[in-house]
């Protein structure tokens, strides 16, 4: 008996323990997806290309919150709310460059330029 209730209690303090990670990435967040929120109709275009078994009418309901994205991804593709919040958090930070600003078609293109740059100098000296 002792046995379970440890065993117990140790899974509790892991969801908790996880909870906390899930709440921290989410408000860490907030601010840059208030950009996506605002700007919904350019960003489902690019969600739609993510996650591509999201239907168009679908991603009008969401209306840019990320908690209904969040609940569709998890059903759309039958995940658990992690895993579907963790795919969320990546994408969102796959497309935040290192000054906390959204990348722009323009500014992807040139930072691909710049990394191709730097990588053909690294070949030239060697």
């Amino acid at each position: 008996m002792l046995a379970i209730a440890r065993t117990l209690a140790l899974i509790l303090q892991m969801m908790q323990s996880l909870q906390m990670i899930v709440t921290t990435t989410y408000k860490g967040s907030i601010m840059q997806w208030r950009h996506i929120e605002g700007n919904w109709d350019v960003f489902k275009v690019i969600i739609k290309q993510h996650w591509h078994k999201v239907d168009w009418q679908q991603l009008d309901k969401v209306e840019g919150k990320r908690a209904r994205l969040s609940k569709l991804i998890e059903a759309t593709y039958g995940v658990s709310r992690f895993h579907a919040e963790q795919q969320l958090c990546n994408w969102q930070d796959s497309k935040i460059n290192i000054d906390g600003h959204f990348y722009t078609a323009e500014t992807q293109a040139t930072s691909k330029t710049s990394e191709l740059s730097a990588r053909l100098k690294i070949k030239e000296q060697v």
